[in-house]
């Protein structure tokens, strides 16, 4: 699992990209340092092209392995869309989707939840942050963990925020349960920015 070691403010404002959106860095809209101020120097197309590709994968917390080996396999598959497998893939990752049903307050908080085995999926206990769900899958809260503080506080917030709910999950915030009813579309994903798919297969 990749570790961001770093300020993550410092981060995205070295990328100047929304990679994390409960993150607001628009108050220094330039890279840090002691020449930030000097201002972003994106000026070639292979540096816009690997601040997009980085973004994404922060985004995901993924490796450069993980990336490299799951866009390869998406682009000799001739049969997939690489846009659609690549998000699926990335999308229903436990982590990923704890954070996007509002299960964690950040996919910081979602990745610690998992690794410490406060959820269960399909009934079992679950400690692995990234494995990835399939249709049908449901991702629960232990019962000995619905009176864990964070995540009571963010299970909270999912009545009023009902509309940004992924429409492929089903969300249950009484019983904290979220059930995988299809595979998303890249149309779906929410991230922070556009990742440009292209740029991502011409990268691996």
């Amino acid at each position: 699992m990749t570790k961001i070691v770093k300020s993550k403010m410092k981060s995205m404002r070295r990328w100047d990209n929304q990679i994390w959106t409960n993150i607001d860095y628009s108050n220094k809209k330039y890279p840090p340092g002691q020449h930030g101020k000097n201002g972003y120097r994106f000026s070639s197309g292979y540096c816009s092209d690997l601040r997009i590709k980085q973004c994404v994968k922060k985004s995901y917390l993924a490796s450069e392995t993980l990336m490299k080996t799951a866009c390869r396999s998406f682009k000799k598959n001739k049969k997939v869309n690489f846009a659609d497998a690549f998000t699926a893939f990335f999308e229903l990752m436990a982590l990923k989707v704890v954070f996007s049903c509002g299960f964690a307050s950040s996919v910081f908080a979602s990745r610690q939840l998992l690794s410490h085995g406060h959820f269960l999926l399909n009934g079992k206990k679950l400690n692995i942050a990234r494995i990835r769900l399939k249709v049908g899958d449901v991702l629960s809260v232990r019962e000995a963990s619905k009176s864990h503080q964070d995540i009571k506080n963010s299970v909270a917030k999912i009545s009023s925020n009902k509309a940004n709910l992924p429409c492929y999950l089903e969300v249950n915030a009484e019983k904290m349960t979220i059930t995988v009813l299809r595979l998303p579309t890249s149309d779906e994903i929410s991230l922070g920015f556009e990742p440009k798919f292209t740029v991502l297969a011409s990268f691996y």
